[in-house]
């Protein structure tokens, strides 16, 4: 199975969240994502509508942005959880992937089946630690009849405001709901799609033979409001139990680096820097969730640095057991922060024996203006990344250095 990641947006990015919405293995639908910031989303859907889809006598919401279906005389709400599902009566195709384990602010798919009925339903994981797909929250259906009318034609599916599957034309579609937020036609089907906001949207195909609506995509991937995100548990993990802090700087382009006055390798826990007097400042919350990163400072004499905190594992950990990834300075700070990465390059070095090393050492470097940045030799990675910027005062000189290092070996 494909896992598909959550991309967040500049909203969460900037509050210091996770990543972004990620589908886990493969198939990545990047972005910077943000689910959580539709929460308010969810208390949009009326009271009134999520007690039409509970219990016997069910009867289905008026309101398309209510996120119901009706199958066969019974109403599903997305999102709801997967146990919720299965009492009535939908079970995973293949029972294995009950049992795949998600990361939090991640989503995938996987197909459900109920009688004669099979669907692809995504699967999200909103909570701080990995989960079971069994204890993630279902939030979307897709379905498409267009070339099986023997089968429309023995269901029964409907939207709010009677629109039905098989026999519903976009002039009825339009009639109830109005104009959609994007029309797309191509030579065999015309793509409604009504959208209330980012992983909100209900998409309606309609077979350019017939006329008739014979697909849609219902997709509601909003954290609901109050929902539990589970317990976090203080505990170390192994990656950061096995750092160890060099002995000294390596080779040219190597992950050694020397940071006021102090040997680390990138990436290193910010516990290390904790270790060497640094004081790590974040905003207050008590872990970083599984796969997720935050924004913080750390600050040792008077000195105060920008650090990303990066979660390289599937649980929430406290901020000091995540990783730093990147670390700079500039003498156009005053020259307190220090930065000497391996090679010995640092503010002040010469920018021509930098480029005279790296063609050396068989590295290619970019020159835009005053930047200078190499890449480490696997392509498409930051291993490792460095950045060096001159002044036009003295463009002989490394002005300003920063390093890079996202990955963990």
């Amino acid at each position: 199975m494909k896992n598909k990641v959550l991309v967040w947006t500049l909203t969460t990015v900037l509050m210091a969240a996770a990543p972004g919405l990620v589908m886990a293995e493969t198939d990545t639908k990047t972005a910077e994502e943000d689910i959580t910031a539709n929460e308010a989303a969810a208390e949009e859907v009326t009271e009134e509508a999520e007690t039409a889809a509970s219990g016997e006598g069910a009867v289905l919401s008026e309101d398309l942005y209510s996120f119901q279906i009706q199958i066969q005389g019974e109403i599903l709400q997305f999102p709801m959880t997967c146990s919720e599902m299965q009492e009535k009566g939908w079970e995973f195709t293949d029972k294995d992937d009950a049992q795949v384990n998600l990361g939090p602010n991640n989503y995938t798919y996987a197909e459900l089946f109920k009688d004669d009925l099979k669907y692809y339903f995504d699967f999200a994981n909103f909570k701080i630690n990995e989960a079971p797909l069994s204890d993630c929250l279902v939030c979307s259906i897709e379905m498409d009849y267009m070339y099986d009318a023997e089968m429309l034609e023995n269901i029964e599916v409907l939207l709010p405001k009677g629109i039905k599957m098989g026999t519903a034309t976009r002039e009825d579609i339009e009639a109830a709901y109005g104009t959609p937020s994007d029309v797309y036609e191509s030579e065999y089907a015309t793509r409604l799609t009504y959208e209330e906001d980012i992983y909100q949207e209900i998409e309606l195909s309609l077979s350019a033979e017939t006329g008739l609506l014979t697909g849609l995509d219902m997709r509601n991937m909003i954290e609901p409001e109050g929902f539990d995100k589970g317990e976090f548990v203080d505990e170390v993990p192994e990656i950061v139990s096995a750092y160890q802090a060099p002995a000294a700087l390596g080779n040219f382009m190597e992950a050694a680096v020397e940071f006021c006055g102090d040997l680390y390798t990138l990436p290193c826990p910010a516990s290390a820097f904790v270790e060497n007097g640094w004081e790590l400042k974040t905003d207050g919350t008590e872990y970083v969730g599984g796969g997720g990163f935050q924004i913080a400072e750390m600050t040792r004499d008077n000195q105060t640095v920008r650090i990303y905190l990066n979660n390289y594992v599937d649980n929430a950990v406290a901020p000091q057991n995540c990783f730093v990834e990147e670390l700079s300075a500039s003498e156009f700070d005053g020259g307190a922060i220090t930065l000497k990465v391996s090679g010995g390059f640092e503010v002040g070095s010469s920018v021509e024996e930098l480029k005279t090393m790296a063609t050396e050492n068989g590295y290619e470097y970019e020159e835009d203006g005053n930047n200078l940045s190499i890449r480490g030799k696997e392509p498409n990675t930051y291993q490792i990344y460095l950045y060096t910027y001159t002044s036009d005062e003295d463009p002989e000189h490394i002005a300003s250095i920063e390093y890079k290092n996202a990955v963990l070996e």
